[in-house]
């Protein structure tokens, strides 16, 4: 049986080493989920570390990503992100406020750090910012499309577009490439149209998440249905799609959420999936990688929060409108 590790989390209340980088970059077997079993809900524990002090211009912070690097907060309204240390300290920011000239964003979406250097995805303007660790900004890089996620593994940098024909893209955008499985000259992938996430272990894998019906999100009866995980890799070529009927048949399926994106730390990836009653509780939903994807258990976050990121041995990092603190979290068995 697997250790349940120890979760750290950043709650915003009320609202190692890269490994070296390689050419190609490939879809691997998917990771299916089982079909759906009786929820298991884990209790937590909850023990609050530090208080963060965010500044007074930290009105709406519209994510959050934990990295080895720090607690990142991309904050949408002053179009800034905000780096802590884990002791709550803000080390640095990134961004200096809303415009189209240097160090400015329009609406910082996403992040990623490579080796020193910070990736911002700004959506509206269709840029990436560079920034080194210590908040010195480096140049933007103009994307062909428009951006809405941004995951690196292994040293590769993949973005999810809003362009149902180029729904991803390597960055930086090369001018040639060789053609291989999935990608065209442009290193462009082709044959999948996915609408819904994507995210990093840090390692060698990238995830990607695709919703049914194919060309919406919700179905008749207001629920989405998880069709398929594809896992990428850099050194694997093989595709499986799972056909329709087994799909519509034996996935899971959860109410429309407040925010699905997910996480992958260690063997499992983490969902912030589901908004229950209230706004006082959400819902984790945890699936086992190494068991290609199956449902393994589920726990509450009794705060509101609206979204989260987990790293390392279960950090996690939620976000709401006003304030931050840095907790602990051990999930009993």
């Amino acid at each position: 049986m697997k250790q349940i590790p120890i979760l750290i989390l950043v709650l915003m209340a009320g609202c190692g080493s890269q490994p070296e980088s390689r050419q190609d970059y490939n879809l691997a077997v998917p990771l299916l989920l089982q079909k759906e079993t009786e929820r298991t809900f884990r209790d937590v524990d909850f023990e609050r570390v530090a208080r963060l002090e965010p500044p007074d211009s930290l009105l709406y912070p519209g994510g959050t990503q934990l990295l080895a690097e720090g607690v990142f907060l991309l904050e949408y309204t002053n179009k800034t992100v905000w780096r802590y240390d884990f002791d709550g300290r803000l080390v640095t920011t990134y961004g200096h406020g809303s415009g189209v000239g240097p160090r400015e964003m329009q609406n910082p979406i996403g992040l990623s750090v490579v080796e020193d250097t910070v990736l911002i995805l700004d959506s509206t303007s269709r840029k990436v910012h560079r920034f080194t660790l210590d908040g010195m900004f480096l140049r933007s890089d103009q994307l062909p499309v428009q951006g809405i996620r941004i995951a690196t593994s292994a040293g590769t940098t993949l973005i999810h577009t809003f362009d149902s024909e180029e729904p991803f893209i390597l960055y930086p955008v090369r001018e040639s490439r060789p053609i291989g499985p999935f990608f065209d000259g442009l290193g462009r992938l082709e044959g999948m149209k996915i609408s819904g996430w994507l995210a990093a272990d840090h390692g060698r894998f990238v995830y990607v998440h695709n919703w049914l019906p194919f060309f919406g999100v919700l179905t008749a009866d207001n629920h989405f249905d998880l069709f398929d995980y594809a896992r990428a890799t850099i050194d694997e070529s093989t595709f499986i799609e799972p056909s329709l009927p087994e799909a519509q048949n034996g996935f899971r399926r959860f109410p429309p959420a407040l925010n699905v994106h997910p996480s992958v730390t260690g063997d499992f990836l983490y969902m912030h999936s589901r908004i229950e009653d209230t706004d006082s509780s959400r819902v984790v939903d945890v699936y086992d990688l190494e068991a290609m994807g199956v449902y393994a258990y589920s726990f509450r976050i009794p705060f509101a929060a609206r979204s989260m990121s987990f790293r390392g041995e279960m950090m996690s990092a939620l976000t709401g409108p006003t304030t931050a603190a840095l907790f602990r979290v051990r999930v009993r068995n």
